[in-house]
């Protein structure tokens, strides 16, 4: 039982991981289109 909860303790951090990630790379995205904006 224990290790059941403790799977899914660890599997919640991952997406919660990758979910995050995943916002932190549109960002960077919308920066860059930003940034080349400004260069041209």
């Amino acid at each position: 039982m224990f290790t059941l909860i403790w799977i899914l303790f660890v599997m919640f951090i991952l997406i919660l991981v990758a979910i995050s990630e995943y916002n932190i790379a549109k960002q960077d995205e919308e920066w860059m289109k930003e940034e080349k904006w400004k260069k041209k």
